[in-house]
Order: structure tokens, then sequence, then C-alpha cells
């Protein structure tokens, strides 16, 4: 059964993509973490606020894996395995990054990766196309702070 819906899945054309603002989204909650600590979003980010987005973010979604996808992801995105002590524009840059592919491009990219594999019931093997819009939205054009 597992075979043939995934058979079904690889037969179909299938468009997938995000818009790269998505990661925008995060901007309130970024703000409120600064201003919890008495900052202004328009410093940036420091380490405490990088550390604390991390952990809830990863929580919620990997419970049973965070420390190994918390640590996957400092190897990835942080030159020196952790963000920066000052409040700076790249720390906050960095955690709209990790957002964004978080919880929109690795998704896009796993569902792509699954549909372009090979049709194991012999039909007749779909099409696959992704987009990326780079529209900034109204919200982003108001929220959007100066880094």
């Amino acid at each position: 059964m597992k075979n043939e819906i995934i058979g079904l899945f690889r037969s179909l054309d299938v468009i997938v993509g995000h818009d790269s603002q998505d990661g925008s989204m995060i901007l309130e909650t970024l703000r409120q973490l600064a201003e919890r600590r008495g900052e202004c979003l328009n410093a940036g980010a420091n380490r405490e606020i990088g550390n604390l987005f991390l952990r809830e973010s990863l929580l919620e979604y990997f419970p049973r894996n965070y420390d190994h996808i918390r640590k996957r992801i400092k190897d990835n995105y942080l030159a020196e395995g952790d963000f920066s002590p000052g409040f700076t524009g790249p720390n906050a840059e960095t955690i709209l990054t990790i957002y964004s592919d978080l919880l929109y491009a690795s998704p896009v990219l796993a569902v792509l990766e699954n549909h372009c594999g090979s049709n194991t019931t012999g039909g007749r093997k779909g099409s696959t196309y992704t987009y990326r819009f780079d529209l900034e939205t109204q919200f982003s054009k108001k929220t959007n702070p100066v880094w």
C-alpha cells in the first residue's frame, strides 16, 4: 500500500516552492525577545537571543533530536560555532536564515527529493518543478529592521 501511494505521488506533476521573505515572519518574535532585554531589534541580535531562539524553536519542532539538530545548525550556519556576543545585524540575519531554511526551504527540498525518486510501481514518472519568489511583502516593508 505504501509503495502504491508513493508511486501515485511520483506519477503526478508537482510544483512546490516558497517565498524568500517567509523568514520575516520571525521578526515579531525577535522584536519581543530584544524588548524583554531592553534592546531594540534594529541593533540586531546577540548570542543570548540567538541561542534562546534556537532552544525555543528547535525544542518545539524536534524535541527528541534537539541536541543533534542544534549542533548541526551551529556547525553549518555559524562560523565560530556560536553567535557573536554583541548585538549585531549578522546575528539577526543568521536567525532569519535558519528559521526560513528550517520551516520553509528544507520541507520544500524534502518533497522535491522524494518526488524525484524512481517510480517503484513502474508507472509514469511525473515532472518536478520548483520556484522561489523574491517578493518583498507589505509586512516585511513595514517591519524590516535596518540591517
